[in-house]
């Protein structure tokens, strides 16, 4: 209907005087609602072109003073706006065949969206329109690294040296990770020298730059700390200037911008150092027009989320150092609980790089050869907080038998709605229990939702359903641990099993939470016959920095996934690192599992939650206090059920360095275990 009246509304010839404002919001209204019969004119030939791009018409009449940046632009908006980008590709080669200025509209078009570019060159290049041999067009094709391919070798068998693009295009980006990344930026670091032939508009060329490494491999292992990678520098003329502010002579900020944009550039996998490496499904309807080159300019938001994704392989850390290095002048990035020196030099930076390969170096877990991950978060603590507050959630859903009825992702409609109601109850539910916990009435502006960390068991949520536990998070101001259902991730085609941390960062306020993923090594046998591929690349380390010793190592929270966590190489792993274990379960042999946490929280001599599916029943959180009563601190049983458990766990018991020894519960504790 409001087309209809939009379309009445929308005259076919626009008057050249004054302006129609219910004519103008009527032709935008049909315009993105792509709502056209092309057969009267909407009043604006630029909507026009707009429609016409999109529906793909391989011949478009242009207006006299239509300008190269109009036609640039209709094109962006056209891709932005629609969901088959195909009709487009063809109708844009088929208008560049005819224009005369093709490489210029190119070049706009790369400035906006070096995607769209990319595609639109790969579609023209299989139907070999002319305007690809333009010397101009072969330009812009090798300042994208349009023609240069990832590395089909094997990770282990490149030993040469080889492009930095080669590499980091590859699915498995072996500077994807922490480490590598930090080894890649010492190397940059060491040759500072070779900044000085570059010219003030150009960036590090990464299809020219070669490195070479002799142990490159996904995830790294021990070794590689004992080697360095080795380098050669090369320059090239950037697009588009990639930031005003990043212009200056060739001293330390000159270098330390460009190692920056090219860390940012390697950890997302792009060329674009001001891309992302993450794309997100639009929602159905208009909610405005996409990010431009511009925008992420000024923004330029560097997060592992925004990088990387939930599955990001480095820390807060890295990308806070990448922030401050590439910040707008007067712009303040916060510090994320970290110690930065005032000033930032080739010097101090390379100091703060070999700092942190040293602590991830102390974190690596030998026995199961994987990296520790450390995140640090600041929460907004009294000083005289002494216990985490937790909650063990029981869902009902998924069953065992859901995985043979409904598929093993569990995106049948009809199982989606009932599933996604039960975890929004389950979330309701939690809420209702946290207040139902109070007993006194509240004073001097004190929060309701005190609950600091909530547990939800192994496949409980959807990963289309995290809305609903960060909403959660955003309301309890809690952290959340959760097994996601089997989900499947870009550039690979079999499923994975993994949990996800939800942490509220509680930094001025804002809602840009924590979203990581913890992945599974070990699968079950049903698992096995499901297909689903081990993925662990690291072990998630939350450090919880406490207020009242701003100078100490914080508590730190670990997880494992159900039947990781009888893996003994984990657990001596973790042993010394972690100050509680975490086991989202999804588990019939409820006896088996009741015996290893009744062992593990002993042999590791800390804070042990294992927090079962509802189905089952059977969650555990125990420490090892000397008495029976009090090591069992908290415990669910009797199965097909939902339960919510709330418990304290102190902070200070069982630290080992002594930090908050007058903090402790009092209570008395066993004797330790050998080795500790």
């Amino acid at each position: 209907m409001l087309s209809k009246i939009a379309a009445s509304s929308s005259p076919a010839k626009a008057k050249p005087e004054g302006f129609n404002f219910i004519a103008a919001q009527a032709r935008f209204l049909l315009l993105v609602r792509m709502d056209t019969t092309l057969e009267d004119s909407s009043g604006c030939w630029f909507h026009d072109l707009i429609f016409k791009l999109a529906n793909g018409f391989r011949k478009i009449s242009l207006e006299k003073d239509a300008t190269d940046r109009d036609i640039a632009t209709a094109i962006v908006i056209s891709s932005q706006i629609i969901k088959d980008i195909k009709p487009l590709l063809r109708a844009a080669s088929s208008l560049l065949d005819d224009h005369k200025n093709a490489p210029k509209i190119l070049e706009l078009i790369a400035i906006q969206d070096a995607t769209l570019l990319r595609s639109l060159i790969l579609h023209a290049r299989a139907l070999k329109y002319s305007w690809l041999d333009l010397d101009k067009v072969q330009e812009l094709i090798e300042k994208l690294y349009i023609n240069i391919r990832p590395s089909a070798k094997k990770l282990e068998d490149i030993t040469a040296y080889i492009s930095l693009y080669k590499l980091v295009a590859r699915p498995d980006n072996p500077f994807s990770n922490e480490i590598m990344a930090l080894k890649l930026m010492r190397s940059l670091l060491g040759k500072s020298a070779s900044f000085d032939k570059s010219k003030t508009d150009e960036i590090i060329d990464l299809a020219k730059t070669k490195v070479k490494f002799d142990k490159l491999s996904a995830t790294p292992s021990f070794a590689v700390f004992d080697y360095e990678v080795s380098i050669k520098l090369e320059f090239n003329k950037v697009l588009s200037e990639a930031a005003g502010h990043l212009r200056s002579q060739q001293d330390d900020t000159f270098i330390l911008q460009r190692i920056a944009l090219c860390l940012r550039a390697v950890l997302s996998g792009l060329g674009d150092p001001t891309g992302f490496g993450t794309n997100f499904a639009p929602k159905t309807g208009y909610r405005g027009l996409k990010t431009t080159q511009f925008k992420r300019q000024i923004g330029l938001l560097t997060t592992p989320e925004a990088l990387a994704g939930e599955a990001a392989q480095f820390s807060g850390w890295l990308t806070t150092l990448l922030s401050k290095l590439l910040k707008w002048p007067g712009i303040r990035v916060n510090d994320q609980g970290y110690s930065w020196p005032t000033e930032l030099s080739v010097e101090s930076v390379s100091k703060l790089v070999d700092e942190r390969l040293a602590k991830l170096k102390a974190a690596y877990c030998k026995q199961s050869n994987m990296p520790g991950l450390p995140e640090l978060v600041s929460p907004s603590w009294e000083k005289s907080k002494k216990d985490l507050v937790v909650a063990m959630v029981q869902a009902k859903m998924p069953r065992q038998k859901d995985f043979a009825e409904h598929g093993q992702f569990l995106d049948d409609p009809e199982y989606r709605t009932k599933h996604r109601r039960h975890i929004a109850r389950v979330a309701k539910l939690v809420t209702k229990h946290i207040e139902a916990q109070h007993i006194d009435k509240l004073t001097n502006g004190e929060r309701e939702q005190t609950i600091d960390l909530i547990m939800l068991p192994e496949l409980a949520v959807h990963q289309d359903d995290m809305d609903i536990l960060i909403h959660l998070s955003r309301k309890t101001h809690a952290i959340i641990v959760a097994g996601l259902g089997f989900i499947k991730q870009p550039g690979s085609t079999k499923p994975k099993n993994c949990a996800v941390w939800i942490v509220p960062r509680k930094h001025n306020g804002n809602n840009n939470e924590i979203q990581r993923f913890q992945g599974k090594y070990h699968m079950t046998a049903p698992e096995v016959k499901l297909g689903i591929q081990p993925w662990r690349p690291y072990q998630l380390m939350l450090e919880l920095a406490h207020p009242a010793f701003p100078n100490e190592k914080g508590f730190c929270l670990s997880a494992a996934i159900c039947f990781d966590s009888t893996d003994i190489a984990l657990s001596a792993d973790l042993r010394d690192k972690s100050n509680a274990l975490l086991i989202p379960a999804l588990n019939r042999d409820v006896n088996t599992f009741d015996s290893m946490v009744e062992a593990l929280h002993y042999h590791m001599y800390q804070h042990v939650v294992l927090v079962n599916t509802g189905e089952y029943g059977g969650s555990y959180a125990m420490a090892p206090y000397a008495k029976r009563h009090e090591r069992l601190i908290a415990h669910s049983s009797g199965n097909n059920q939902v339960t919510i458990n709330t418990f304290r766990m102190n902070m200070f018991d069982f630290r080992r360095d002594g930090v908050g020894a007058s903090m402790q519960s009092g209570l008395k504790q066993k004797s330790a275990p050998a080795g500790i």
